[in-house]
């Protein structure tokens, strides 16, 4: 193998990780929020990067390389952090904001990872095709960050039923006084379908385990201190244990607490909300049939939104 394929098996299978954790982020974040139109379309985006990713795998065979890239369990532990704050986050609103932080974020680094990679003297065609995924990742930021507000001006997305159901939203929306250029209407079946499990329960376990772990080993270095400045603490249980000892054995025991106890939050959320998923994403897939969106001043944004899911309320009981 010359330098040169080195060079590009090096930098295609980081890049590689990047548009796996990307597709696997999309799918954790079209999981954890209720709003079936941003559950649909990010998922939509994540079918859309596991296709990216077999093309990058496609060439890295050619390139020489054997087997796939290993996934990262900081990725790992990092989606399931986000699955359990949006699960503990009260408000639809709200966990769609703690949601598209996260997702807009993660695109920005892909973004940047991109323009490095771009940098590489691919062959003509492998070159063309970076540069239509960097394009598409790079009008991604600006779609979620116009979802987050943007210049004074933010996105809001619902899903409909029906066409009609959509066309009673669009006249709602202009008789509020939403200027009728800045809503539209786009059918379902112009997105993809994802066909993998968006929460993956293990990844909820591992994060919830990492942080109890953490809370353990704080509380148990605090009690694991205080046994060794004060002997005679009631958390010196034995006498005939030396305080240093006595210390190990708390802060070991409060950090196996710790992974026990956030392990098993993390195992419920996850399982919880992979259910519900499953049952909002098919719901959305199923009997989805339009978009409404429109792009307003961020300080109507909310209002926006609540007179869209009025209409998706009224409709559905």
């Amino acid at each position: 193998m010359n330098t040169k394929d080195g060079n590009e098996i090096n930098a295609l299978s980081r890049l590689y990780k990047i548009v796996e954790a990307s597709e696997k982020g999309y799918a954790v974040a079209g999981s954890a929020v209720k709003n079936r139109a941003i559950k649909v379309l990010f998922k939509s985006h994540a079918s859309r990067r596991a296709d990216y990713k077999e093309e990058i795998w496609s060439e890295l065979q050619r390139l020489g390389r054997k087997t796939r890239p290993r996934s990262s369990v900081l990725g790992a532990i990092h989606r399931g952090r986000v699955t359990i704050f949006a699960a503990m986050t009260i408000g639809e609103q709200n966990i769609e904001k703690v949601v598209l932080k996260e997702v807009f974020l993660g695109e920005r680094f892909a973004r940047y990872i991109y323009k490095r990679t771009l940098q590489h003297d691919f062959s003509g065609a492998m070159q063309t095709i970076l540069q239509r995924q960097y394009d598409d990742i790079r009008a991604m930021v600006e779609r979620v960050q116009l979802m987050r507000g943007k210049d004074g001006r933010q996105l809001v997305v619902r899903l409909y039923d029906t066409e009609g159901t959509a066309d009673e939203a669009v006249r709602r929306l202009k008789s509020s006084g939403y200027a009728a250029e800045t809503i539209k209407k786009i059918p379902l079946d112009s997105v993809e379908i994802y066909r993998e499990s968006g929460v993956r329960v293990f990844d909820t376990f591992l994060s919830g385990a990492v942080g109890g772990s953490i809370w353990g080993m704080v509380t148990g270095f605090l009690a694991a201190f205080n046994i060794l400045v004060y002997p005679q603490s009631p958390l010196n249980l034995s006498a005939a244990i030396s305080p240093a000892l006595m210390a190990l054995i708390d802060m070991l025991g409060l950090i196996g607490a710790g992974i026990f106890i956030g392990g098993g939050i993390g195992f419920f959320i996850g399982s919880s909300v992979k259910d519900e998923d499953t049952y909002l994403y098919q719901d959305g897939v199923l009997k989805g049939n339009m978009f409404v969106e429109v792009v307003t001043d961020t300080s109507r944004a909310s209002t926006a939104w609540q007179l869209l899911a009025q209409v998706n309320m009224e409709a559905r009981t």
